[in-house]
């Protein structure tokens, strides 16, 4: 499909009911989730790169963490009604609770692994 014939896909899709149309929603919800897919691959990316444990933990657990809450504020646009926001919310919540618990394991582990030396 052509970059300037976009609208024709969503004017169709529409059309046949696939999706909602209601104003801009569409394209914000699209582009927020597009935008947290975009900062997981940059978290993994990160997670590989980087030169050790502490710097992979550091990326995996502070990108995905902004990523996957604007990946939920995009899921929650797009599911239109308060239940898909509170479903999101309570994803969210929870990985605020556990991404930071594990990366504090993780580092703890690295740390002693590093101080007990090799072998």
């Amino acid at each position: 499909m052509w970059p300037w014939a976009w609208h024709w896909w969503l004017l169709l899709a529409r059309w046949r009911g696939l999706g909602r149309w209601r104003g801009g929603e569409v394209g914000v919800a699209d582009g927020l989730m597009l935008l947290g897919l975009m900062l997981l691959v940059i978290a993994a990316v990160g997670v590989l790169r980087l030169p050790d444990a502490l710097s992979r933990q550091h990326a995996a657990t502070k990108a995905a963490t902004l990523a996957l809450g604007v990946l939920l504020i995009g899921v929650a646009i797009k599911g239109g009604g308060l239940a898909w926001a509170l479903r999101a919310l309570g994803i969210f919540v929870a990985l605020l609770v556990t991404l930071p618990a594990a990366s504090h394991l993780l580092a703890r582990a690295a740390l002693r692994e590093r101080d007990r030396g090799p072998g």
